[in-house]
C-alpha cells in the first residue's frame, strides 16, 4: 500500500522541528508535491509514523524577543536552549556575571534553577526540556 506522507512545522523554526505527522492511503503517489511510501501493512505504517514523531517532535517550542527585554525563567526540568537569531546575554542562577550568545549556539540550565535572557538583537530561540 502507498501512503502519501504529511507533518507540520513548528511556527517560526525554519523547518527544525516536525510534528504532526501523518500518511493516508493513495493509488497515486505525488512524488512533486510531498513525500509518498510504500508499507506491506498499517502496523509498518503505524511504527514508522511513531518513529518519526518521536525523533522529530521532542518537547520544544520556539520564542521570540525585542531588543531591550529581559527574560527571566525558571526551571523544573533541565534546559538547553538553541539561538536560532539574533544575540543576547544569558546570567544563570549561580553566577555573578553575563555570558554572550548568539545564533547558532546553545547554552544549558539544570533542572529546579532560573536564568535570565537580556535580548540584545531580534532574538529567535528554540527550547528543549528533559
Amino acid at each position: 500500500m502507498f501512503y502519501q506522507l504529511s507533518w507540520k512545522t513548528l511556527p517560526g523554526l525554519r523547518g527544525l522541528a516536525c510534528s504532526g505527522f501523518r500518511a493516508i492511503e493513495t493509488a497515486a503517489p505525488d512524488h512533486e508535491r510531498g513525500v509518498a511510501a510504500e508499507f506491506g501493512s498499517e502496523g509498518q505504517r503505524d511504527a514508522f509514523l511513531a518513529e518519526l514523531e518521536a525523533h522529530f517532535a521532542a518537547p520544544r517550542f520556539s520564542n521570540n524577543a525585542e531588543p531591550g527585554t529581559r527574560v527571566p525563567r525558571n526551571t523544573q526540568a533541565p534546559e538547553t536552549i538553541d539561538i536560532t537569531q539574533g544575540h543576547c546575554r544569558v546570567k544563570l542562577a549561580d553566577k555573578q556575571s553575563w555570558n554572550a550568545y548568539q545564533a547558532g549556539e546553545s547554552f544549558s540550565i539544570p533542572e529546579n534553577s532560573h536564568f535570565e535572557i537580556e535580548v540584545t538583537d531580534f532574538l529567535d530561540y528554540v527550547c528543549h526540556f528533559g
